[in-house]
């Protein structure tokens, strides 16, 4: 027997029907203009629902949520204006009553969770206000010297770069034939045979991407050196072929050697050497107003420094301040502080009564420190006592905080110190890695100029288009992308090249190698007004406007470029 439907379950009701009793409820909310009230109680009554259902709770946290506090600010707002006195209504009333209902609720928001009163909480805010500095825009209508190498530029401008693409043999060959002889002047590239004006930019790009390294392994990648290994990292196979190992090293050695000479008779201006750990800048003497040959060395730890001090290398660190001032070698300040505690006057003698009073309670426990120090020398222990003394040497030396960040750049000026170091670099065995990927696998060297064993090396270029929506519109935006290890002198020679060629106006973002990013502070920091600020005649490799600001003071350049941008003649960067 088959039981009734209606006695079976009375509020059931087919999907056909549920589906229509809801569009009928979206239609009922939309041409209704009552209360949400009223319309819940006339869905209640008009459809009857089965038992045990129960209606949806409005989210009060959501959209809607706000609606009781702001019906209670306006409510107070209604009685404090009842209290005032009458004033005739121009039409403003309702604006004003709701711009206040939304500044009351705001405030009603906003409200902060400590009191504004105390005065630790005001100080933690101003701190972190301080703290983050405001990116700061500098301008000049010539382009200064960043020292920080970078692993990618891109170049976007309106204009297409149409002339940058398909580069013809004869072009690359007149490109490369000029970086090596060194031929920067229109006249100097022109030859007998006329070339066009965008054969000529594709001649000059291909010049302004060269730059020569060493040493030249097909199957490694010599920059950047500075990576995270994973653990599973397999180690190279140069550590176990010995006569691989011995023939790179001596290879490198010929190299660093060939460039150094050329660094000290100012054919070359700076070079780079990159290791595994650590990035070397040396500079020519007069670069950036020094008076002497000199030389950057980041990231440091204090136990390399602790070797440079034990080689009789005398360095800074420029940008690690103490009070306001620089900071000079921190180990042997240190030694001075030990020295003049030695020899200062006790302290007892201008000590007040009650700070006397303190130190017999102490008595006791001194003569506690006293007997433990004698009981661990007898039984042989006694190096545990110099080990926290040089931990507490360690804890008061403030560089050790900043091992293997910005701050532990080292720098190194003269001839004397430069030549320790050159001599320390070729003894030091902590330069080649001896496990993981770069295992055996000398530091690389990057110079602008020819060096002995060298290799002409080329960045790669890649233009292209994409797509930005300015205001209302999708608009075409064309970029130049140029990736690889990018010196000084490619920056320079790419800004000038761009900014002929699309008119004056372009934009460009860097991406720098984040170990090298401290070099340009550094040099800001160090920089001096050379007495002898003229050009050296043996760089012939570079213009003349370049060599200019190579040997300029770094009075504007503070830090590695993020961004910038060229138009109407001015650069503007960040």
């Amino acid at each position: 027997m088959s039981v009734p439907e209606e006695k079976w379950s009375p509020g059931w009701r087919k999907p056909s029907e549920v589906m229509k009793m809801r569009k009928k409820k979206k239609l009922q909310r939309s041409t209704s203009g009552g209360s949400h009230k009223a319309a819940s109680s006339s869905k209640n009554s008009s459809s009857p629902l089965r038992p045990g259902i129960v209606l949806k709770r409005r989210n009060p946290f959501g959209r809607g949520g706000g609606a009781s506090v702001v019906r209670r600010v306006c409510s107070e707002l209604e009685n404090d204006e009842a209290n005032e006195p009458d004033i005739p209504d121009n039409g403003k009333k309702s604006e004003q009553a709701e711009t206040k209902a939304e500044s009351a609720l705001v405030s009603h928001q906003i409200k902060p969770s400590t009191k504004p009163e105390d005065p630790k909480v005001a100080e933690t805010l101003l701190e972190e206000e301080q703290s983050v500095p405001d990116e700061v825009v500098q301008q000049s209508p010539d382009c200064p010297v960043d020292w920080c190498l970078h692993t990618r530029i891109r170049f976007t401008s309106q204009i297409p770069f149409d002339w940058s693409s398909r580069i013809s043999s004869a072009e690359e060959g007149r490109g490369l034939t000029n970086f090596v002889q060194g031929r920067f002047s229109d006249q100097d590239m022109l030859s007998e045979e006329s070339i066009s004006e965008d054969s000529l930019l594709r001649q000059r790009l291909k010049q302004s991407v060269m730059l020569w390294s060493s040493p030249s392994l097909p199957w490694f990648k010599i920059f950047p050196r500075i990576l995270p290994e994973s653990k599973d990292a397999r180690t190279s196979f140069v550590v176990k072929e010995e006569n691989v190992q011995k023939a790179l090293m001596t290879q490198w050695f010929e190299s660093f050697c060939s460039v150094y000479q050329l660094l000290r008779t100012g054919t070359c201006p700076y070079f780079y050497v990159c290791a595994h750990h650590l990035t070397i800048l040396f500079r020519a003497k007069h670069i950036a107003g020094q008076n002497s040959i000199h030389a950057f060395l980041g990231p440091t730890t204090r136990g390399f420094r602790e070797s440079l001090k034990n080689e009789g290398i005398t360095y800074t660190m420029p940008l690690l301040k103490d009070e306001g001032s620089k900071y000079q070698d921190p180990h042997q300040v240190i030694e001075k502080d030990a020295l003049e505690k030695d020899n200062s006057e006790p302290s007892s003698c201008s000590q007040s009564n009650s700070l006397q009073a303190e130190e017999e309670n102490d008595i006791g426990e001194g003569d506690n420190d006293t007997m433990a120090a004698s009981w661990l020398e007898s039984i042989g222990l006694d190096n545990v006592l110099d080990v926290n003394s040089y931990r507490g040497q360690l804890e008061a030396d403030p560089s050790v905080r900043q091992d293997n960040r910005p701050q532990s750049v080292v720098f190194v000026e003269g001839m004397s110190n430069i030549q320790a170091l050159y001599n320390f670099l070729l003894n030091y065995k902590n330069i080649v890695a001896t496990v993981g990927l770069q295992a055996g696998i000398p530091p690389t060297i990057l110079s602008p100029m020819a060096f002995h064993g060298a290799t002409l090396t080329c960045c790669k270029v890649k233009p292209g288009c994409m797509r930005q929506i300015v205001g209302q519109r999708i608009q075409d935006i064309y970029t130049l992308e140029v990736s690889g290890p990018i010196l000084p002198h490619n920056v320079d020679f790419l800004l000038n090249l761009i900014a002929e060629s699309q008119d004056g106006q372009f934009f460009a973002t860097f991406q720098h190698h984040e170990p090298t990013a401290s070099f340009t502070k550094a040099s800001f920091s160090t920089s001096k007004v050379s007495d002898h600020n003229e050009p050296n005649s043996l760089h012939r490799g570079f213009s003349k406007d370049f060599i200019d600001k190579l040997y300029r003071p770094q009075t504007i350049m503070q830090k590695a470029w993020k961004e910038l941008k060229y138009s109407n003649g001015q650069f503007e960067w960040t």
